[in-house]
């Protein structure tokens, strides 16, 4: 080990200590700033190795260490003569210690000089490379359109440009030569950025960069100021207003965003890539019997075993398309108990278009479950009921028809108890109409709609064979018939004749009975058939012409008149749209009331 090696080595301390001493001797406040007293023990150490290594690896560790120090110095605003001065003085400092060792020879401590000397060299070369740099940087911002000023130790202005003229709204004739705070005494308030900042640079002599609001002219600046030689600074700026507005919006939006996140009447979360938890709302929290900041930075599996095998997939799935999965309904564990949820899941992005969180929208649907459930069961109660009552009935019904049919067609049977029969018979047929009209709104109500079965067939013979019957049943009443174009197509016969039934006994029913029942069949269009039934009277209210087609709805109550249980009109319906057809209803003083069944020619069978 070389003996100036080891004594450099162990008297660092010491030889940092001197040359410290010596340069605040010689510049006062001006002295070595504390990052250079920090770096300067590994630069002996650099020296040391380098004395070992002679020529080896490390031999130009201490060049590189006083570059960085002639850098710093530079960026710090030291001018080059203190530079030169403070590796004299270290240069000093190291030889007397050299000279003090015990078994130094004059070989190490010529070496040590040569070492002192490159590293001297290779901080004034940085040190120039870097005041370079600052020059490039600042005909940049020149280039870039910044205002640029330059202030000498007095703060007197020595240059200003174009933009600094525009920016500020004062000539150049205005400001050289004289000290800014006076031109800008607003700004010498205790607090203000610009005289706080500024002092710092020229007192300190190390650069700034800041950004400030100046009321006088509404303008938000960017600064960079700089220590320069000669003891002044030299000031960039540029106007930051557009991004300071930008950015008062954004924090805006954001604090409306937390708001909505906050006083949501829904569960909100927020997941990142890793599917930890960023955020979670106090409505999403109440659910789960968490809070808010139990869960940030915690996995979805950590917090919510229970519903990982559910809720991971969703998340993975926007994260790998990009795209949101909507309305899934999950089963979920709640505070009071087991519950439902509606869940959605969607995508948030960074700047450049990737996912980066998963955005999450939870709502408690366990009420509507419930009712839901309910509902259900309710109408499978009164299919059962309607399809049990329904299908019992028709075998005693169907003994009482054929018996009454039976006594009818005796001869002998008197005619006081050939009405009676009469009068059983009706009643039976109009129980069996019932059973019928039940079991088609059973079918309706499972299915959807009523089972056809079409074939060619001529809509007007079918309903003057209805016409027909009703005639006989209905007396005196008169019914007019008019038919126009063609009344061929494809439909289910018995179907239709059962909607034209429905149509012209609810019109008999309730239309004026001195006045006709007017039916038109109109085939005068090539791909469909209308049938339309008229009847005067008074008219149906609004509210209730909205509600006919429902079942159980009846179109009013004529005074002296049998009442059925509202499925007529509904039968209706279901028969038209079975066809791919539709059914309406009009109803005025002056024009009665109207039902029209539109009917496409070729109905497909189901």
């Amino acid at each position: 080990m070389s003996p100036l090696a080891e004594a450099l080595r162990n008297r660092r301390n010491e030889i940092v200590r001197r040359w410290a001493e010596r340069v605040r001797e010689r510049l006062g406040e001006a002295g070595p700033a504390p990052a250079l007293l920090d770096s300067l023990p590994q630069y002996v150490d650099a020296l040391a190795a380098a004395l070992e290594a002679r020529g080896g690896p490390d031999a130009g560790e201490a060049a590189r260490i006083a570059a960085e120090h002639g850098a710093q110095r530079s960026v710090l605003g030291i001018e080059v003569d203190q530079l030169v001065l403070e590796y004299r003085l270290l240069r000093q400092v190291v030889v007397e210690v050299a000279r003090e060792s015990t078994g130094v020879g004059a070989d190490d401590v010529l070496a040590l000089s040569d070492l002192l000397i490159e590293g001297a060299a290779s901080a004034l070369r940085a040190w120039s490379e870097e005041r370079q740099a600052v020059l490039r940087r600042a005909s940049t911002l020149l280039d870039l359109g910044d205002a640029f000023f330059e202030l000498d130790r007095d703060w007197r202005f020595v240059r200003v440009n174009s933009n600094q003229e525009r920016l500020s709204g004062k000539k150049r004739g205005e400001t050289l030569g004289r000290n800014f705070w006076e031109i800008w005494p607003d700004l010498t308030r205790a607090g203000n950025p610009y005289w706080e900042e500024y002092h710092r640079v020229m007192d300190e002599r190390v650069p700034r960069e800041f950004d400030a609001y100046y009321a006088p002219l509404d303008l938000w600046a960017a600064v960079t100021a700089y220590p320069i030689e000669g003891g002044g600074i030299a000031v960039f700026f540029r106007d930051a207003s557009p991004r300071k507005r930008a950015e008062r919006r954004l924090a805006e939006a954001l604090a409306v965003l937390e708001g909505i996140f906050a006083s949501a009447p829904v569960g909100l979360a927020l997941v990142d890539r890793e599917l930890r938890y960023v955020r979670m709302n106090d409505a999403l929290a109440a659910l789960r019997g968490v809070r808010p900041e139990d869960v940030v930075g915690r996995t979805l599996r950590e917090v919510f075993p229970a519903l990982a095998a559910v809720l991971e997939p969703r998340y993975r799935q926007v994260l790998a398309t990009g795209e949101p999965v909507l309305d899934v309904e999950f089963s979920s564990p709640m505070t009071s108990g087991p519950g439902w949820h509606l869940g959605s899941w969607f995508p948030i992005r960074d700047a450049a278009g990737e996912v980066f969180l998963v955005g999450a929208v939870v709502v408690d649907i366990t009420r509507r479950k419930h009712d839901e459930e309910e509902l259900r069961r309710a109408r499978e109660f009164e299919q059962q009921l309607i399809g049990i009552a329904s299908h019992d009935l028709r075998n005693p019904l169907g003994a009482v028809l054929f018996g009454a049919s039976t006594l009818l067609s005796k001869e002998d049977l008197p005619d006081r108890h050939l009405r009676a029969v009469a009068r059983i018979r009706s009643a039976a047929e109009r129980a069996t109409r019932l059973i019928h009209d039940l079991l088609d709104l059973t079918r309706a109500r499972l299915t959807g709609s009523l089972p056809v079965q079409p074939r060619p067939v001529d809509l007007g013979t079918v309903v003057e064979g209805v016409v027909d019957e009703l005639h006989g049943a209905s007396g005196d009443r008169a019914i007019e018939v008019q038919r126009r174009g063609s009344l061929e197509g494809t439909w289910d016969p018995d179907r239709l004749a059962q909607l034209a039934s429905n149509l012209l006994a609810n019109a008999l029913k309730y239309g004026r009975p001195d006045r006709p029942v007017r039916v038109e069949l109109d085939g005068s269009a090539p791909d469909a058939v209308t049938l339309r039934v008229r009847n005067e009277g008074d008219p149906i209210s609004p509210e209730l012409l909205g509600r006919l087609f429902q079942p159980w709805e009846r179109a009013g109550q004529q005074a002296g008149t049998a009442q059925g249980v509202g499925l007529g009109l509904f039968i209706v319906e279901r028969i038209a749209a079975a066809h791919g057809g539709s059914a309406r209803a009009t109803s005025t003083a002056e024009d009665g009331t109207a039902f029209e069944v539109r009917l496409p020619r070729h109905a497909s069978g189901g």
